[in-house]
């Protein structure tokens, strides 16, 4: 990696780690408004549990909740030689699992870390979209892998989901 590169990689890292931490202090924030000191205290343990433990999650229980199917090679072959074309120019090591969502919302997005990656199609976006606007899809998925933001990703999405919970007890 040349200088610049590592230049970039570690702004990236403290671009991030503010970013995190701006989000715990707003949840903690939230939790004072809802519950006072306890309330602070319960977010930010809520967080430290979910930031410790989120990672070692399976994504399969994600993909469960979204019931989504494995889709093997012999089914989509195409639809495989394009990941296998993005990941050889990602530079990718390994071919994250792609898998199938019955849904009609026009969907895609990549859970997992490292090479426990999976990619997320819904019904929708197969059917809607052309060949190529699949293809930039999946390279906007693929570069998620490559660029690691998916740990941030991961982390984002809970603290949202605890924001959205401490503002419901908020109304009760």
């Amino acid at each position: 990696i040349s200088h610049s590169a590592k230049h970039y990689q570690r702004q990236n890292y403290l671009q991030s780690f503010l970013l995190l931490l701006s989000m715990v202090l707003l949840l903690a924030f939230i939790g004072a408004l809802v519950a006072g000191v306890q309330g602070a205290l319960f977010a930010t343990a809520m967080v430290l549990i979910l930031v410790v433990t989120g990672p070692r999650l399976s994504p399969f229980f994600i993909l469960r909740l979204y019931q989504a199917q494995l889709i093997h090679p012999s089914q989509a072959p195409h639809l495989y030689d394009i990941i296998n074309e993005l990941t050889h120019r990602a530079e990718l090591d390994y071919r994250p699992g792609i898998f199938y969502m019955p849904s009609q919302v026009l969907n895609a997005f990549t859970i997992g870390l490292k090479k426990d990656t999976c990619i997320v199609i819904s019904d929708a976006m197969l059917r809607t979209l052309n060949e190529r606007e699949l293809i930039a899809v999946l390279a906007h998925e693929i570069s998620h892998i490559r660029n690691h933001d998916l740990y941030v990703m991961m982390i984002a999405d809970v603290l949202s989901r605890l924001t959205s919970i401490l503002a419901l007890l908020g109304y009760l």
